[in-house]
């Protein structure tokens, strides 16, 4: 590599270190808006990877994490590597070996849930107070603070004292669904940041990514209705680690069903002669009320209304 690259190579790598730790701390700024821009904190980061290749991608990633340690300590910057860091240098390898959309997203999510996993795990033996308990302390925390707000404006002491129990039963209940959510959300932040990388692709040269397929043409794997159903059953055991185990499959489902629902609704808000800024209110609409959307999905997974030939395996493949 010549001296040029070089200085090529340490550019990209400062500029990525900081676009995603801006992104990152996002929500600090701009309430709202900065939550939806940190879910794509992974996104420079992949970008460089696909320009460079993944150490690139890797080392401004490790940059940004040391950023996230000075300003707000190491736990937070270990949730940030295993999060973020984790996932944007398996999509950029995926990626850069042209490997199918379904391995792209599959093989991230799995980094992402294997690497959190064992950040909780760890957490779990060596901190004073383990991740887990501090979440349900952090629920109960809230929860009494609303408690308190009600007691000022009158509520009587019998329905502070259910709130209370149902606070209790949440925190539980969170814990219980870790996997489940720790499963969710890798998925909904790597499909994210999939799709935003492969629209800025074709503005950036492309570097040799497959074109995006049609959002609209997207479908969930048929078996996952099978998977819902013996799911669905299984709640109705008298086994405790069965109903459980269930519990943690269908809040995985919902959030497929409810990528398919969106893209159920982007096939024919697409096709339609509506103007745009109608159609972005539709959008807007269908994306406050996410359990239409997926039941949307699972009626068209069944039923394709839609009448594809044949669905992909995951979105964008």
């Amino acid at each position: 590599m010549d001296g040029r690259g070089a200085v090529g190579q340490v550019r990209a790598i400062l500029g990525t270190a900081a676009g995603s730790f801006m992104l990152f701390l996002a929500p600090g700024v701009l309430p709202l808006l900065g939550d939806l821009l940190a879910l794509f904190t992974p996104t420079p980061l992949v970008l460089a990877g696909l320009r460079f290749g993944w150490r690139v991608a890797a080392i401004a990633g490790l940059l940004s994490m040391g950023g996230v340690t000075l300003l707000l300590g190491s736990s937070i910057a270990l949730l940030f590597a295993a999060q973020y860091v984790v996932a944007a240098v398996a999509m950029s390898e995926a990626l850069q070996r042209r490997a199918p959309t379904n391995l792209v997203v599959g093989g991230s999510v799995a980094a992402v849930v294997l690497a959190g996993a064992l950040l909780l795990g760890v957490a779990q033996v060596v901190s004073e107070e383990p991740p887990l308990a501090a979440l349900t302390s952090n629920i109960e925390a809230t929860f009494e603070a609303t408690l308190e707000a009600y007691r000022k404006v009158g509520q009587n002491d019998a329905q502070l004292a259910a709130m209370r129990t149902m606070a209790a039963r949440l925190g539980r209940s969170l814990r219980l669904m870790v996997p489940g959510l720790l499963v969710s959300l890798a998925l909904a932040g790597v499909t994210a940041n999939l799709l935003m990388v492969r629209r800025i692709l074709p503005r950036w040269g492309g570097a040799g990514i497959p074109r995006d397929p049609d959002l609209g043409l997207w479908s969930a794997p048929w078996p996952s209705l099978l998977v819902g159903l013996a799911s669905g059953a299984a709640l109705l055991l008298p086994v405790r680690l069965l109903r459980v185990g269930a519990a943690n499959v269908l809040l995985v489902l919902a959030l497929l069903f409810f990528l398919h629902g969106l893209a159920v609704a982007h096939f024919y808000l697409a096709r339609s002669r509506l103007p745009g800024a109608l159609r972005a209110a539709g959008y807007g609409v269908l994306l406050m009320a996410p359990l239409v959307l997926a039941a949307v999905g699972v009626f068209d997974c069944w039923f394709n209304v839609r009448r594809l030939p044949r669905p992909p395996a995951l979105p964008g493949g």
